[in-house]
C-alpha cells in the first residue's frame, strides 16, 4: 500500500492500489498561479488523477496560493492555471461539478463540514478524481 495509507487514509489509499495507482513513484510539475487575488506565501501541491491527469499532463501539480485558502480558493487556482479543466470541473452554475471529487487527506469535499469553504494550509493531501464508473 502506498505511503498514503500510511498517513491514515487507508480509504483512499485501497482505491488507489485497486486502480494500480502507485503515489510512491510520481513526477510531478509546477504552475505558478499569477492572480492577483492571492496574497502567495504557500505552495501547495495538488494532484489529479484519469481524464484530469491527461489534460494537466502530469500527477502533481505544486500551486502558489495563499497560506490558508479554501477549496473554492483552490479550484479558482486550479482553472486559472489549466482553463482546459473548466469544462470537467465545473457545472453549469460555475459549482464544483457533481463529477468530480475533491478529496482532502482522502475525505470528499462534499462531505466535509465546511464543503467548498474548508480551509487548507498545505499540510493536507488535496486530489481531484473524476467520477469513475463501470464493471
Amino acid at each position: 500500500m502506498t505511503s498514503i495509507a500510511k498517513e491514515g487514509s487507508v480509504e483512499l489509499a485501497e482505491m488507489l492500489d485497486d486502480w494500480g495507482i502507485d503515489l510512491d513513484n510520481v513526477e510531478t510539475k509546477s504552475a505558478t498561479n499569477r492572480s492577483t487575488n492571492f496574497d502567495y506565501n504557500a505552495c501547495m501541491r495538488i494532484s489529479f488523477y484519469a481524464t484530469l491527469r491527461k489534460i494537466v499532463g502530469t500527477k502533481h501539480v505544486d500551486f502558489d496560493v495563499s497560506a490558508t485558502p479554501d477549496l473554492n480558493e483552490i479550484l479558482s487556482a486550479v482553472l486559472e492555471a489549466y482553463p482546459a479543466l473548466t469544462e470537467e470541473l465545473l457545472d453549469k452554475t460555475g459549482g464544483l461539478s457533481k463529477h468530480i471529487h475533491l478529496f482532502v487527506d482522502g475525505r470528499s469535499s462534499k462531505w466535509l463540514p465546511d464543503g467548498m469553504k474548508t480551509r487548507v494550509d498545505g499540510r493536507q493531501v488535496i486530489e481531484f478524481f473524476p467520477a469513475v464508473a463501470g464493471g
